[in-house]
């Protein structure tokens, strides 16, 4: 998670437009003159689903984990 938002290294390594990552090409799009809001909502919409994926692929193991600490035996 800390590396998938780390903004100012990619920032820094991405000088092409082709090589910027999702998250410095997102916050690009939101720094436009002219804002489109129709593709900033795609951008975030795109951004998110990685995440999203992972957390309900793996949503028994956090429950578990969060329940496991919380039991006093």
């Amino acid at each position: 998670m800390q590396v998938w938002n780390d903004y100012l290294w990619q920032l820094v390594i991405g000088q092409e437009n082709k090589m910027k990552t999702l998250m410095v090409g997102t916050a690009t799009l939101m720094q436009d003159l002219n804002p489109n809001f129709a593709y900033k909502m795609a951008g975030a919409t795109i951004a998110a689903i990685p995440m999203l994926l992972v957390f309900m692929l793996f949503q028994r193991f956090f429950t578990n984990a969060i329940t496991a600490g919380a039991v006093k035996e």
